[in-house]
Parts: structure tokens; sequence; C-alpha cells
């Protein structure tokens, strides 16, 4: 039932995310495959309260918007691009890291997402040096749904799972596709670190010290385990 699935969610996520279903949503479904993560990260070094100060963000259209900006100095592994520049601000035992991805201010972020992969980043993060750096950073909380992430998937080419004469599932039940995908993700970046629930050709060059990494503009934020290369959450932020 849509209750069992709710209580199922929000005890995976620490009850970030307390209703992801209705129940008619549900009514006429055979089968409900639910995922659910949690992350919760403290920064490896906090930034003190007092440092936080209101400052403008640029949005997209050119208009302001009044942040509580974080502020840091000290030593980041850092990349710059032709057009971007790459921050990474580790967690805790610093397996675990946010990397912030700014483009610069005359690049549309939706073109520059267009043209980012896996394999770039792995090798921006791979190229980058420890260098000082004074961070400025918005404090946020943000929540993202998407009542059906279908058409997103059928895009991208994952088209016969959808279609009740094409799809194959026999190995689990006969005559099952799948009808709607539903996406729910929220995550908060303060002081004291990050909490996340989620149900071509370049050429770098490395800046002099020190540097200034001013996020005061739409920015692509990702939180990877260092370790193995995994990206456990993504995605733009063009509004904190």
């Amino acid at each position: 039932t849509a209750v069992k699935i709710n209580k199922w969610t929000s005890d995976a996520t620490k009850d970030m995310i307390s209703n992801i279903i209705s129940p008619d949503a549900i009514k006429d479904s055979v089968m409900c495959f639910i995922s659910a993560i949690y992350f919760k990260g403290q920064w490896n070094d906090k930034f003190l309260p007092e440092n936080t100060k209101e400052e403008d963000f640029f949005l997209a259209d050119r208009s302001t918007k009044k942040v509580q900006m974080m502020q840091n100095i000290k030593e980041y592994l850092y990349f710059e691009g032709d057009n971007f520049k790459m921050l990474r601000v580790p967690y805790g035992r610093n397996i675990t890291a946010m990397h912030v991805i700014l483009p610069d201010e005359n690049v549309n972020i939706n073109e520059f997402i267009r043209n980012l992969s896996t394999d770039l980043i792995n090798e921006y993060i791979a190229d980058s040096e420890e260098v000082e750096v004074m961070l400025k950073f918005p404090k946020f909380n943000i929540e993202y749904e998407s009542a059906d992430l279908a058409e997103s998937l059928k895009n991208l080419g994952i088209k016969d799972a959808f279609m009740k004469d094409r799809a194959d599932f026999k190995s689990i039940s006969k005559q099952l596709f799948i009808s709607q995908i539903e996406h729910k993700a929220i995550i908060e970046v303060n002081e004291e670190g990050t909490v996340a629930a989620a149900g071509g050709s370049f050429q770098g060059f490395l800046a002099e010290r020190p540097v200034d990494f001013i996020v005061n503009r739409p920015f692509v934020l990702l939180i990877r385990d260092d370790r193995t290369e995994n990206i456990l959450f993504i995605g733009k932020i063009l509004e904190p």
C-alpha cells in the first residue's frame, strides 16, 4: 500500500522524504519498485557561522537574490578549464566530497551541462591541484520532485520498457511493463555539512595562487565517493 511504501521511504531517508507516492498513483499497479538513498556529510573543515554574510546571487535571468553566503580560506583541490572552474570540498574522513563546477559568467549552464560527462568529470578531478582558495558558497535547502521521469528516460533511448507489447520482464512476470517513474530529491547545505536524500576537447590550466572561488551564480553540484569514483548525487543549482 501507499502507506507502507511512504513509511519505508521515510525510514530509509531519516524522515527527509515522507510522502513519495499517493494511493491514486498505484491503484492500478501490479508492482512497485522503490529505492531510497540517504547521505549526511560533515565538512572536513566546517565553515564558521560568524563568517556567513548576506550577499547577492545572480540568477540566469540576470536578476539577483539575497543568500546567506558561507566563507572559508584554506587549501582545496582546484581545477580551471577554458570556460569553468571546479573545486573539491571534502567531507569528514576525506573519502566523499562535494565537487562544485562553476561555469564562467558568460556561459549558459544548460549548454555547459550538455557537454559534460562522467569521464570528463573524472579527468578534471584527476588533474586538480591543491591551492589556497577563498571560497564563498551559499547555504541552501532545495527540494525537487518529478511526477514522472518516463519521458526523460524515453528521450535517452529507453523506450521498450514502457511499451506493453515490447517490454521484456518475463523473468519477473509476463505482460509487465513500466507505466510511471517518480523521483524526489532533497539536499541541504550549511556550515556543518550536507544532508541529501533521493527517492569534447578542452584546454585545462592551473591558476596562480591564491584563488577566489565565489559561487554567486548557477552551478553544478555533485557528491562523489572518491574511492570508487561513483557519483552519489548530482544536480544544477539555479536558485539556492
